[in-house]
């Protein structure tokens, strides 16, 4: 009976899945109909201003995805900006009925247009997509200019120079040149923006010592962290049926995607004395996971339950490649384990190691990968000094810190001041 059950659920779920990708499938061509059908709006906008100032997120990070450093940013913008956001939702995942929270700032303005798949393969439905994101917002802005443009990705390169503003920023939060067919595309837009930007972040070091000398005012802006937020979790309130599993925990949480090393999971997973718990939506171009019986693929979890899900780690782990655009990444996961006073393994990424190496413990191959888990997990006074380090660089840093120091330059540019440094 209850294989019957399940089997007749699972139908169900590709059903809708189904139903739910051919109704977005014709709105996406509608839209996209009345974008090809209004050319001129742009144009008609170009210098129509809100009367207080305002900042528009173009961004690759979908609004309704796992929350990461475009979400905080947007929201921890000091009170006095109008802020909006604009992300495409592809096809697929609108199927898969993906759906964000409500902005946590009062007034803020989201917009999630759909957009189509495949847009790496093909370049026809990458210029397709710029039409439906710029579209999309200029009809959230309502007529209105922004005062400044933030924008996080080549692939967004064309409705970014295409509005109207008086500041553009590049936000570089992570390297996406190794982009398969997109590759060379990707790289002319790139060069695009370092030439129109007024100001580049970076989202890590790797990434400002890789593009210097790519632009006058570029910088390295640290991410930051909910502290209280991720401090504040308790194991008897976990998700997802984490109370549930056999301690200990060994946990991560983030997307499931290609900077996975996929070998070193399956080496975790070996160890059956222990949980191997991944948080997180599973994407397509994820390693083969391992299946093992003390291995739980746990699905995405809302942001508001991550802590309670991060109390019932015993610990924490960065289990990432160290090649290709990997190398580049400093996750802004590590400070939240911190927050979570919880000990971090991770692999040798290069900012980890040496902006965090005083709090994670460090791992150079699979072998030193596990006896580094279980030491942390078996000798808490060792690992203590660690984890005490890890709170109090968590504490020093915070979203709303990141998100003055670029509003900062943001206004001291368009005032003609100067626009270097980083923050404190």
């Amino acid at each position: 009976m209850a294989g019957r059950l399940g089997n007749r659920n699972a139908i169900e779920a590709r059903l809708g899945f189904a139903l739910r990708l051919a109704g977005g499938g014709a709105l996406l061509a509608a839209r996209l109909a009345r974008c090809l059908a209004a050319p001129a709006r742009a144009k008609a906008l170009a210098e129509a201003r809100s009367p207080c100032r305002g900042v528009l997120f173009l961004s690759f990070i979908e609004w309704s995805g796992a929350r990461q450093r475009p979400h905080h940013l947007a929201e921890r913008f000091p009170p006095e900006w109008d802020v909006a956001y604009v992300s495409a939702l592809r096809l697929h995942h609108f199927a898969a009925g993906r759906k964000g929270a409500a902005p946590k700032r009062p007034g803020m303005r989201v917009a999630e247009p759909l957009a189509f798949p495949g847009e790496r393969r093909f370049a026809l439905l990458h210029a397709a997509n710029d039409r439906l994101v710029l579209d999309a917002a200029l009809r959230l802005l309502d007529g209105r200019a922004p005062d400044a443009v933030v924008v996080n990705s080549p692939a967004l390169a064309r409705p970014a120079l295409r509005m109207a503003k008086r500041v553009l920023v590049y936000d570089l939060m992570d390297d996406q040149l190794d982009a398969g067919a997109a590759s060379e595309r990707y790289r002319r837009d790139e060069e695009r923006l370092f030439q129109a930007a007024d100001l580049v972040f970076t989202g890590t070091q790797s990434l400002l010592e890789d593009r210097r000398g790519r632009h006058p005012r570029m910088e390295f802006l640290p991410g930051g962290c909910d502290y209280e937020h991720f401090a504040g979790g308790t194991a008897e309130r976990a998700p997802l049926g984490l109370k549930g599993l056999k301690r200990p925990i060994v946990g991560f949480f983030g997307a499931l995607n290609e900077r996975l090393d996929g070998p070193l999971l399956a080496r975790l997973a070996e160890e059956r004395d222990w949980t191997l718990a991944l948080i997180g939506p599973r994407y397509r171009t994820a390693p083969p996971l391992p299946h093992s019986s003390n291995v739980r693929l746990l699905g995405p979890c809302p942001y508001e339950a991550l802590p309670d899900a991060l109390a019932a780690f015993d610990a924490a782990i960065i289990p990432y490649r160290t090649e290709g655009a990997a190398r580049f990444v400093n996750p802004v996961k590590t400070l939240e384990y911190f927050a979570g006073g919880k000990p971090v393994v991770s692999s040798a990424i290069p900012d980890v190691e040496r902006l965090q190496g005083e709090a994670v413990l460090i791992a150079r191959d699979p072998e030193e990968f596990v006896a580094l888990v279980r030491r942390a997990i078996q000798d808490p006074a060792w690992v203590r000094p660690r984890v005490e380090a890890g709170q109090r660089l968590a504490r020093a840093r915070s979203w709303e810190q990141a998100a003055a120091h670029m509003a900062a330059r943001i206004e001291e540019r368009w005032a003609g001041g100067p626009s270097a440094g980083g923050p404190a």
